[in-house]
């Protein structure tokens, strides 16, 4: 429906009541405005849903084997002024929920970089998940997403998978595709008892049954090559611990202090 402004600053607004189109095997559903004001950018005001959309449709990242693979199954109420792609990004505000089921991640470099560190400590034998070939197999994943500013945020951006379950939290800024994060990691296998008793730069926590609950990292820098350290738990927030805590389903008592495991 096309309408007009009963005033000196004539407007067209276009209104879409329902807007549906088929992505693969799934579809998209949207409705919203689109605002024409005379003398100034478009604004625009949706609100969407993606029923099992293939995630590489949409998360494509310029690379043939730099994808997430999977059923994407999201929805959002989005607002954007402007008139070119790079106006709409940096306008961009509002928020999105988001589900990808049964996929691979391959390729991803602060995978990469992290695993990397891990590795790197003679005490962790971890069998980590290979990026490579294939990609790693992961059951789902699930996140919320604010965007403002050009700065895209989560409190718990959570991957699935049977070998290790990962939680990010922190920001993505889109416009200089930079990111800064904190990432806890939770290797699913039990280790020596032996290695889960030593201390490691104090990032190591283990239960009662001795078996390794998470590590922790930050992630800064370009999206492409960002720098990745170990960090002990006591330099997360302490929502961010709540967090962890909730989505591992970790126990209440945990001694994070650099140094110190629970025995």
């Amino acid at each position: 429906m096309l309408t007009f402004a009963p005033n000196s600053a004539i407007m067209q607004t276009s209104e879409f009541s329902s807007l549906t189109w088929a992505m693969g095997t799934g579809r998209g559903t949207a409705k919203g405005t689109t605002r024409l004001p005379a003398a100034s950018s478009p604004r625009h005001h949706y609100q969407f849903q993606l029923e099992r959309v293939p995630a590489e449709s949409l998360l494509w990242t310029g690379e043939k084997d730099r994808r997430v693979r999977g059923m994407l199954t999201a929805s959002g109420d989005l607002t954007a002024t402007g008139k070119t792609a790079a106006e709409l990004k940096a306008s961009a505000a509002g928020m999105v929920k988001m589900r990808i089921e049964k996929g691979t991640i391959s390729k991803v470099n602060t995978l990469y970089k992290i695993f990397s560190v891990l590795n790197m400590s003679q005490l962790l034998k971890l069998k980590l998940p290979d990026l490579t070939a294939d990609g790693m197999p992961y059951n789902s994943i699930t996140a919320t997403l604010l965007l403002k500013n050009g700065i895209m945020t989560s409190k718990d951006f959570y991957i699935d998978s049977e070998a290790i379950n990962i939680l990010a939290m922190g920001s993505m800024d889109i416009i200089q595709e930079k990111v800064d994060l904190r990432v806890g990691l939770q290797p699913l296998q039990t280790l020596d008892k032996i290695i889960s008793t030593i201390p490691v730069m104090g990032w190591i926590l283990t239960d009662e049954d001795r078996r390794f609950i998470t590590v922790y990292f930050e992630v800064k820098g370009p999206v492409a090559d960002p720098e990745v350290k170990a960090i002990p738990g006591r330099e997360l927030s302490a929502e961010g611990l709540d967090m962890v805590k909730r989505v591992f389903k970790l126990p209440q008592k945990l001694i994070t202090d650099t140094g110190e495991v629970l025995y």
